[in-house]
């Protein structure tokens, strides 16, 4: 779109609302584009979108400054990371109630000044401390690549990562991760708190499991394949940099700390103990459902990665 500007800006500020301007302005600040803007409200003159670009950069003056001196200061550390030799950052698919949490605290531990919580509250989910930058669950900011330790929950198949990415991953026994997420949210749902997967529990851990979509019931298969393919989850895991089991935690952290030449501390995240009622039929019931991963879990073992 080519814009020419015809009008004085104080001549176009009045003939908008107030409240257009605003949500034009917050449009053009989250990224949408003037082509986009044009087409969604289809009234809207050039000039009239030029003056909201002019309204939305005058209202975020100090974000703009502030972000344009972080881009700055993230360029000059980013261009100092050589990991392992040859890698520029790491990456975790972090796949729920394996143990990531405490492998996430061993990373950020190598920082003295940062707390999982400041980078889960920042609005960019991104804390710099100490030359080391932590980046969470932002698509784009982590497909971008400016981190040294960068993790979320999303499926592999949705990322795409910059070249010179280490990858890791941690399994653990399907049966047992389901009971461990069932317990922790029993124990959340007794201290009255939120929880996204509280709508699942139902009134027993039979009703638990048979109400996760298929997805959420094996995210491990899933994680590494859109459409639950053994074959592929399997060709995909063995060739990320490194993965273990929880089972094997500490092997696996040592070997991992082996092969980034960085002494990465053990910290085990404790849970407050919860102890409901699972019946060892619903446990057997619920291996049965799981049998895609522990076959794509049988070729692993038997897989000789080290």
């Amino acid at each position: 779109m080519n814009f020419k500007r015809n009008k004085d800006i104080r001549d176009i500020k009045n003939e908008l609302p107030e409240n257009l301007i605003h949500n034009i302005s917050a449009m053009i600040f989250a990224g949408f584009s003037p082509d986009y803007l044009k087409h969604f409200f289809l009234n809207i003159s050039s000039d009239q979108i030029l003056y909201c670009i002019y309204s939305s950069l005058m209202s975020k003056q100090d974000e703009i400054l502030e972000l344009l001196k972080e881009s700055n200061e993230i360029f000059n550390i980013c261009s100092q990371y050589c990991i392992a030799n040859n890698y520029k950052r790491i990456y975790f698919y972090h796949i729920q109630k394996t143990g990531g949490s405490s492998l996430l605290r061993s990373f950020v531990n190598l920082s003295t000044n940062v707390q999982i919580r400041k980078i889960t509250r920042h609005p960019r989910k991104r804390i710099i401390s100490n030359g080391y930058i932590y980046q969470g669950w932002v698509l784009p900011l982590l497909e971008k690549g400016d981190y040294f330790f960068g993790y979320s929950h999303l499926p592999a198949h949705s990322l795409r990562l910059p070249d010179k990415t280490f990858k890791i991953t941690i399994l653990r026994d399907p049966v047992k991760r389901i009971v461990s997420q069932y317990k922790e949210l029993y124990q959340i749902k007794q201290e009255g708190l939120q929880n996204y997967f509280l709508k699942y529990m139902g009134n027993s851990f039979r009703d638990f499991f048979l109400s996760l979509p298929e997805h959420k019931l094996m995210s491990q298969l899933y994680m590494f394949s859109p459409v639950m393919n053994i074959h592929e989850a399997f060709d995909n895991i063995v060739s990320l940099n490194h993965y273990f089991f929880t089972e094997e935690y500490q092997i696996g952290l040592d070997r991992l700390s082996q092969k980034l030449k960085i002494d990465l501390p053990y910290i085990h995240e404790r849970k407050a103990p919860s102890n409901p009622d699972i019946l060892e039929s619903e446990i057997d019931e619920l291996r049965e459902k799981l049998y895609l991963e522990y076959i794509l879990f049988d070729k692993l073992f038997n897989y000789s990665k080290f």
